[in-house]
């Protein structure tokens, strides 16, 4: 009983987890707090970013905590970070103490209160690439979605999909425009964030290389286009998942494909 209820929860996690702004700065009032990553790095912990677009100096306090794939919490630091008006500071959450986090995968959350009590939070997963080997058998996890939403929430459904048994997930790539190259970026940097994830679970990961946007399609070298796409995905996590090529083409989803 108890695992199939896992499983239910597993299939309606689209209801249970509102839609989230997954990459954009935290705000609180009239100022807004970024980490500063690098995917190339995840083992390296980020600094903060604050930028205090108000009138009024701010003041905040922040709890941070790096916690383990089973709830433990491997450490926690405390610390208040005040801002001048009209300024910005890269701060270190962690005081010097700790710069990285190597031989495991730990979500790193921050909780931040400001002094009139209003709150918000920031989170991000980092750690050494531990690659998953597909299993003979197993259940998939589809259309799960996972970079819709912040990496506490992430950290939140992938326990639940452990606990249902779950073996195998689906991460979507889609090709991104050949116009933009920070979205070509964006998308690897997305892509690696949830493998990362997953690894922290033992979860093996499948990429579903789909959805062709239109300057996509209308370029005279699509094919060329998707093929050096291809190459780029599978060296920016070579070794750590699966792929598959396509998705619905036929019912729009696919959109250009």
């Amino acid at each position: 009983m108890k695992r199939f209820a896992a499983i239910a929860l597993v299939l309606i996690l689209g209801a249970s987890f509102p839609l989230e702004a997954r990459n954009l700065p935290v705000k609180i009032g009239k100022t807004a707090f970024v980490f500063l990553r690098n995917s190339d790095e995840p083992e390296k912990l980020p600094a903060l970013r604050i930028e205090n677009s108000g009138e009024e100096a701010a003041e905040f306090a922040a709890v941070t905590t790096l916690t383990r794939p089973d709830g433990s919490v491997a450490e926690r630091f405390e610390a208040v970070f005040p801002v001048a008006p009209g300024e910005s500071a890269t701060v270190d959450l962690f005081g010097g103490k700790r710069r990285e986090v190597k031989g495991e995968i730990l979500l790193l959350h921050t909780k931040l209160q400001a002094k009139d009590g209003e709150k918000g939070e920031i989170s991000g997963i980092y750690g050494t690439p531990a690659p998953v080997e597909r299993g003979k058998a197993g259940l998939v996890g589809m259309n799960v979605h996972l970079s819709r939403y912040r990496a506490s929430t992430r950290w939140k459904l992938l326990q639940m999909m452990k606990e249902a048994g779950v073996t195998t997930v689906r991460v979507d790539s889609v090709f991104p425009s050949p116009l933009k190259p920070e979205a070509r970026r964006d998308a690897v940097d997305k892509l690696r964030d949830d493998i990362l994830a997953l690894e922290a679970f033992g979860l093996h990961s499948l990429v579903c290389i789909a959805y062709f946007n239109e300057p996509f399609f209308l370029s005279p070298v699509k094919q060329e286009m998707a093929y050096e796409w291809a190459k780029i995905l599978a060296a920016s996590v070579k070794g750590r998942t699966g792929f598959h090529f396509g998705n619905e083409t036929n019912s729009g989803w696919g959109g250009y494909g």
